[in-house]
């Protein structure tokens, strides 16, 4: 039997059952985009999955004609029947394993050269902005939202928030719109530098300790 007052039809979009409470606008906002990040989550490991797949296949055909010296189509059908598949579905996932592999025309280490001509090109920071860039970069559970999106307005948005623990309105301030004004790969070059190197900074011979900022943990993404 249904309690008085409460509505078990209506459930969040993460499934979770309604209280009968009204949500303000910034709850469902915020239950909408962990519904969002769950669903990128989702989505890139159902690549990944069928990357996966094509691969097995692919090494099934190339296996299959090592072991009997049969011709390509013969080896297609032998798989595609024991995978109770046709053999044109044998043939996309071979298609789509070598796609997944192919070698483009950029360089391997093109990301990687893009975010060191970012770093290098941006302009001086006090060394307070950096340690507390640091901090805060340390306190992020990323998520591919942080690429659809704008990395830089995210970033000044978690600096904001983080201001009572920082202390200082005016660095978080202009911390916050400097951020803002950060292209996508001059962002994202500043997430990865800190989030791989915890403590550095340009121009510092030794890791900064930031020791009079509070501790703050990772924040795990629902």
């Amino acid at each position: 039997m249904t309690p008085t007052g409460t509505d078990t039809a209506a459930a969040d979009p993460a499934g979770t059952p309604s209280t009968g409470t009204p949500s303000t606008g910034a709850d469902w906002r915020e239950r909408l985009q962990q519904v969002r990040r769950r669903e990128a989550r989702v989505a890139l490991a159902r690549t990944q999955v069928a990357d996966e797949r094509a691969a097995v296949i692919d090494a099934g055909v190339a296996a299959h004609r090592a072991e009997r010296g049969s011709k390509l189509e013969e080896a297609v059908r032998a798989v595609a029947e024991e995978l109770g598949v046709t053999p044109k579905t044998v043939h996309q996932a071979r298609a789509r394993a070598r796609r997944a592999t192919a070698v483009r025309g950029l360089p391997a280490d093109i990301l990687e050269r893009l975010f060191a001509a970012e770093i290098a090109d941006l302009p001086p920071m006090p060394e307070s902005w950096w340690r507390v860039l640091t901090w805060v970069v340390g306190g992020i559970a990323f998520d591919p939202l942080w690429v659809e999106n704008q990395p830089g307005l995210l970033l000044a948005d978690e600096i904001t928030q983080a201001g009572p623990d920082i202390g200082d309105p005016q660095l978080v301030a202009d911390l916050a719109e400097r951020c803002a004004s950060w292209s996508r790969a001059t962002a994202l070059a500043v997430i990865d530098l800190l989030a791989e190197a915890p403590g550095w900074r340009p121009g510092a011979s030794e890791p900064d300790g930031h020791a009079d900022l509070p501790e703050r943990a990772s924040e795990a993404t629902p």
